[in-house]
């Protein structure tokens, strides 16, 4: 395998220009640049974090919506963006600016954030339904395009995605593994990066590891384009 292509787990934060990548473990990350600072389905954090300006949430499964680390980053000026099925149950959570509900194929503008929310769904298996509404999100943070695919398959929607990074699930089981997962990163090409997302957390309830460190190097192994694992930071 090319070492310049795909990195091994050494590096904790992923810069491109402005922007700064980390990954918190599982789906979960932050994304800083000068505009502010935006977290994705944090989870497993509690403590005192940097607060967020912006968080997103992309459905309501207990590891995406994880109330203990939505509250260990939320600050009372806090907007969040989540699944429309997320919203109740957040605003009774947390006193904070706004929770707005966005639906696939959305698109907002909120300061200097452009946002497109994502399909993302199971296409045989049962765990995510297409009728959920379940979000991935497209995200153009100065100037660079991240795009966050959620808990999904490999979906005939998403192939039309243009971005600068791209964060996928390779776990398998739940969503697509690292075949699937490299299949899709290379259709949608990102210009700058791919990072393997959805592993190395979660111990399901038949005892299976849901991704590991071979799932992620997979992925890398078969994407085309520049691939890299990061190093969790929580």
């Amino acid at each position: 395998m090319d070492q310049d292509k795909a990195q091994t787990p050494s590096n904790k934060v992923f810069k491109h220009g402005a922007v700064e990548i980390y990954w918190l473990k599982h789906d979960g990350f932050k994304i800083k640049a000068k505009e502010g600072v935006v977290y994705i389905d944090p989870y497993k954090l509690s403590g005192d974090q940097e607060k967020a300006d912006i968080l997103f949430i992309s459905h309501d499964h207990f590891d995406h919506l994880d109330e203990t680390s939505i509250k260990a980053v939320v600050k009372p000026e806090t907007t969040i963006f989540c699944s429309d099925d997320c919203k109740a149950k957040i605003s009774d959570l947390v006193d904070v600016d706004s929770v707005i509900s966005l639906f696939p194929n959305d698109e907002y503008i909120f300061g200097h954030l452009k946002i497109v929310a994502t399909f993302a769904y199971n296409i045989e298996k049962p765990f995510h339904p297409k009728e959920k509404q379940w979000l991935g999100f497209l995200l153009q943070i100065a100037e660079t395009k991240i795009y966050f695919a959620g808990d999904t398959d490999h979906l005939k929607e998403l192939e039309s995605i243009e971005c600068d990074i791209g964060l996928f699930p390779v776990s398998g089981i739940y969503v697509m593994d690292a075949q699937e997962a490299a299949g899709l990163a290379n259709v949608i090409k990102p210009k700058v990066m791919s990072i393997p997302m959805h592993w190395g957390a979660i111990i399901d309830d038949q005892n299976r590891l849901v991704g590991s460190i071979d799932d992620a190097k997979k992925f890398c192994e078969l994407c085309q384009g520049p691939s890299q694992i990061l190093t969790p930071i929580s």
